[in-house]
């Protein structure tokens, strides 16, 4: 304002000043040159605590989505070992697992027949109805493998239900599997068939691969037996094939012989496997 007074005049002393400082119109520049400052200090720091707290909270997103994609492919223990251990699977170990194999029968006769986006659209259909089953029962996904999938329990860590867990998803798949093929339209998979096989033992867990591409594998006998199993429901003509050594380590686990699961599996023999010596005792689904 023009009557604004921001110099002394000539007089100096404190009563000069005390005089200039009590008139209305009086700007002291230093002072406001002062709360200039200072709010650019404190309006810098806010600035700064602001985007401290947002990168912090993408962190935590980011963290959160790569846990949930974590958690799409393995049980919720395994995504939190991933999660909080560097490197988990550099030294190999060795335990007892089950290892499930699932195989859609008929499915490459039925493809010919169908074009490609309807081909890959049954595939995602089946193949999250089986990944849900697995989850469900505390399974480990390993992989999908063309129009199956392997999966595993007991890895990457054993626990005391692994042969139960086994045994309970073979026979929910089966079951999911059906009522999903009920509910489908003549020509649209009704004459599909599920193969699974599911065996119990020791098996080998670690990553495989060079420095710059590494794979969580599950290695061992216990896994060929449990693949050649699958392929045998086809021999034996049956729509899934158990080890006794998975139903004798069920029960070892508190599975009850009378158990709902275990009434709807024959014991069925010994069988050879492709590609192995000696035989195998079985129980057909």
């Amino acid at each position: 304002m023009p009557d604004t007074v921001w110099q002394l005049g000539t007089e100096t002393g404190m009563a000069a000043a005390l005089t200039a400082q009590s008139q209305p119109t009086f700007i002291d520049i230093g002072v406001r040159t002062q709360e200039v400052v200072v709010l650019l200090i404190v309006a810098g720091l806010l600035a700064l605590a602001v985007a401290r707290s947002r990168a912090v909270a993408l962190r935590q997103a980011r963290l959160a989505q790569e846990r949930a994609n974590l958690g799409r492919y393995f049980p919720q223990k395994t995504a939190q070992l991933l999660a909080d251990r560097t490197d988990p699977f550099s030294n190999p170990s060795e335990h007892n697992a089950a290892v499930l194999f699932a195989d859609l029968v008929a499915f490459t006769a039925w493809s010919e027949k169908h074009t490609p986006r309807e081909t890959i659209d049954l595939l995602r259909e089946i193949h999250g109805l089986l990944a849900e089953v697995v989850f469900r029962h505390n399974g480990t996904l390993d992989k999908f493998i063309g129009d199956g999938l392997m999966a595993t329990f007991g890895t990457p860590e054993p626990s005391d239900t692994d042969a139960s867990n086994a045994l309970g998803a073979i026979v929910e798949m089966t079951e999911a599997f059906d009522r999903w093929q009920k509910n489908r339209k003549a020509g649209e998979g009704r004459n599909l068939r599920l193969a699974v096989g599911v065996h119990y033992g020791p098996v080998v867990i670690g990553n495989i691969g060079s420095k710059d591409r590494l794979e969580f594998a599950v290695l061992g006998d216990t896994v060929n037996i449990a693949s050649r199993l699958e392929s045998a429901t086809r021999q034996v003509g049956c729509r899934g094939l158990v080890s006794r050594a998975l139903v004798e380590a069920a029960i070892a686990e508190g599975y009850s012989p009378d158990a709902e699961d275990l009434a709807k599996l024959t014991p069925d023999g010994k069988i050879d496997l492709r590609g192995r010596t000696g035989q195998i005792e079985i129980y057909r689904m």
